[in-house]
């Protein structure tokens, strides 16, 4: 028997348990990290996108404001 676990407690079990849900633990927090930035990314592109489509609605209803002035001298 191990000196760490001479009283029969055992310890040396539940600390192996321990260390190996926390590498579990530290697994699961690393793929979180990597969703999250996945995540992120997603959002900047749907920032621009819609940012694209706001300046396109913006000109179209300037072009649409000028020619109504125009057609209607």
């Amino acid at each position: 028997m191990p000196p760490e676990d001479n009283k029969g407690d055992g310890w040396n079990e539940w600390g192996r348990h321990v260390l190996k849900e926390m590498e579990r633990l530290s697994e699961l927090v690393t793929k979180q990290g990597d969703c999250l930035a996945e995540i992120k990314a997603d959002i900047a592109a749907l920032k621009v996108r819609s940012s694209v489509w706001g300046a396109v609605g913006g000109a179209v209803t300037a072009a649409a404001i000028v020619l109504w002035q125009l057609l209607a001298k």
